[in-house]
């Protein structure tokens, strides 16, 4: 689905489809929620902690980098080529994860919704998880406004810059 909306968003024809495709792309990517905790049950124990620090490290420079590219890719081509590139890179990704990451059989046979329905009690009772999410949302929060807010700044008479300065920042 996220490459659907990511071709979406590079042919809309107006602001209300780019909105709506943008939308889709934000709940329907979910990779890098998925990826920790299947990384962390693919390692042994003793060595979830550095696992799981190498994921996420790879994913916030994953960000950073692409950020980079994004800008400098809409300052040579266009916006819109910037979702283009990403379509492809998706498909290559999904190519990748289908046939090189390992195959693992579910330990539990719940349903999607127990699953679903199981989050607010495991909220409630687990303080570790609590104070996981709110530390990721907040850190995740911060992290997007800024870099998100930056462009507006850059892009000011005072700086004057636009997508690849930005980008390279």
């Amino acid at each position: 689905m996220v490459d659907i909306s990511l071709l979406a968003a590079a042919l809309s024809p107006c602001y209300l489809l780019l909105l709506f495709a943008m939308f889709t792309m934000g709940i329907t990517t979910i990779v890098p929620q998925i990826i920790v905790p299947y990384a962390a049950h693919l390692s042994p124990p003793e060595e979830q902690g550095k696992v799981i620090g190498d994921v996420m490290s790879g994913l916030l420079i994953g960000i950073l980098i692409s950020r980079i590219f994004s800008g400098l890719i809409g300052a040579v081509l266009t916006w819109r080529a910037v979702y283009l590139f990403a379509t492809g890179l998706i498909m290559i990704l999904m190519i990748l994860i289908r046939y090189y990451f390992p195959k693992d059989q579910p330990s539990s046979q719940i349903s999607w919704g127990e699953l679903l329905k199981s989050i607010p009690y495991l909220i409630k009772s687990e303080r570790t998880l609590r104070e996981s999410a709110i530390n990721g949302f907040f850190m995740f929060g911060s992290f997007s406004t800024f870099w998100t807010s930056l462009i507006f700044l850059l892009e000011t008479p005072v700086y004057h810059m636009g997508t690849k300065e930005a980008g390279l920042f």
